[in-house]
């Protein structure tokens, strides 16, 4: 028994090996903003991620945030306590201020082996024109695909274009600004038409429905009182009196 290795320290061995204190999750979420300053824009979602870093957090929040003259594609990569903070203040600014709308979620990657981006950063873009025509009866998940294949090859090519420049373009210091994306990466930028589509989808969740999801346990009907229980159950009386 002195070779036996459980399943425990597996994980523990391969997240050593990773540098990583628990799983990290990926986000992309799309949405509107009326800001006429993008600067200010910035600002606000630096600030959001700071105030999430410099609080107690397992594995801090990167990523790559993306923004248009209405529209806004935001990729951040940390632990799901933190994802979940970070989501927490967006909300309750949202119910605050009608700066920001619309806010939908492409998809949630649970444990991803490596992050995008090394830090968070920022940068606004013009996409070129499309000819494509964009109806109410389109299926969204070609966007998504197209969308969210747009954003990671952004995210590794600017990620390594800011690793090559000063060491002051860095969440923690205050040289951060916000650029624009390069000339030659413009023609990888998610087609506008694409994105608005789907900050009106119906079919993705909003930022606020993805939190409640997080903080409540779905109620399913369950007659029986037996233990264990199927996975997708939660047996809420299984110690109640009979």
């Amino acid at each position: 028994m002195d070779n036996f290795t459980s399943l425990l320290d597996c994980l523990l061995r391969g997240l050593q090996l990773s540098n990583k204190k628990t799983f990290i999750y990926r986000v992309v979420y799309v949405g509107q903003h009326t800001y006429q300053n993008l600067n200010q824009l910035f600002e606000y979602f630096k600030n959001n991620i700071q105030k999430c870093n410099s609080a107690f957090c397992d594995e801090k929040l990167s990523g790559f945030l993306l923004i248009y003259d209405s529209l806004l594609i935001h990729m951040v990569e940390g632990s799901e306590e933190s994802i979940v903070n970070h989501f927490q203040i967006l909300c309750d600014d949202m119910d605050n201020s009608a700066d920001l709308s619309n806010l939908r979620v492409l998809i949630v990657w649970p444990h991803v082996p490596y992050r995008k981006t090394s830090n968070w950063f920022a940068y606004k873009g013009t996409p070129n024109e499309s000819d494509n025509v964009i109806t109410s009866t389109c299926q969204a998940s070609p966007f998504v695909q197209q969308c969210l294949n747009s954003m990671c090859r952004l995210a590794e090519a600017l990620d390594q274009k800011l690793e090559k420049g000063p060491s002051g373009k860095e969440i923690d210091g205050n040289t951060l600004t916000l650029e624009t994306v390069p000339s030659e990466l413009v023609s990888k930028l998610p087609e506008t038409g694409q994105v608005m589509f789907l900050t009106t989808c119906s079919v993705l969740l909003t930022v606020h429905k993805m939190l409640e999801s997080t903080s409540e346990i779905p109620r399913i009907p369950y007659s029986e009182i037996i233990w264990p229980t199927p996975s997708k159950y939660i047996p809420r009386d299984v110690l109640k009196d009979r």
